[in-house]
């Protein structure tokens, strides 16, 4: 699975550096199995940079972060000295490479 993103900040000293996260966020239910630590969130460093702008991939995604991402429980997450943005995944496509070249499944 993997992911790409880009992300552009404004209002930031472009100087400092700045760390881009992917971070899912565990279920929140009263019962028990989703309560226990069993499946606690993950987060995922992306990139480390400096300025305003950035973009990449990220190859080697757990399948329950995936998981996560369609269900909308996961963010895009800046943080840079003493500010965090969070920003959510609006939306989510899963992409099947084959032999026959790669289709979209929804």
């Amino acid at each position: 699975m993997s992911l790409w993103s880009q992300v552009r900040l404004s209002g930031t000293d472009p100087a400092l550096e700045a760390t881009l996260l992917l971070e899912d966020f565990p279920l929140e239910s009263n019962s028990v199995i989703t309560s226990s630590n069993t499946m606690p969130g993950r987060s995922v460093g992306l990139a480390v940079f400096k300025g305003q702008f950035v973009e990449g991939t990220e190859d080697e995604l757990h399948k329950l972060t995936v998981a996560r991402m369609e269900a909308g429980d996961a963010a895009l997450i800046v943080r840079q000295n003493f500010m965090t943005v969070e920003g959510r995944i609006k939306h989510v496509s899963l992409v099947d490479a084959t032999a026959c070249g790669s289709r979209v499944i929804k």
